[in-house]
């Protein structure tokens, strides 16, 4: 795990401080995962977004295309979803698309 301030590589990010930071669990295609069983050893991208916001949906498809040419490298990237959203119907409507990508999330209820 790298972390980036200002565009510069401050340094790798310690597996725990990943859990610390997101917490214990996420949300995945098959239910609740420890997070570091989903980001342990993976480029992990927290893709900030929200089903209310246009642009945001505009730019999933660029954004999963480029996530699916990195897993096509041979590169091990982790996608955690931090939800915006203003209710948990509407996050698990955006949410549902983003699990078909193998994408994981934050709980709902631990982004508001």
């Amino acid at each position: 795990y790298n972390v980036y301030a200002n565009g510069a590589r401050a340094g790798p990010l310690p597996p725990s401080s990943v859990a610390t930071l997101l917490g214990e669990t996420l949300i995945t295609n098959s239910g609740k995962q420890s997070t570091s069983e989903v980001t342990s050893g993976k480029v992990t991208i927290l893709y900030f977004s929200a089903d209310w916001c246009a642009s945001c949906r505009k730019f999933d498809p660029q954004f999963a295309f480029m996530h699916s040419n990195l897993v096509a490298a041979g590169k091990s990237v982790a996608v955690v979803y931090v939800s915006s959203d203003k209710d948990a119907a509407s996050f698990g409507k955006y949410f549902d698309g983003m699990r078909e990508k193998g994408w994981a999330a934050l709980p709902f209820d631990e982004t508001t």
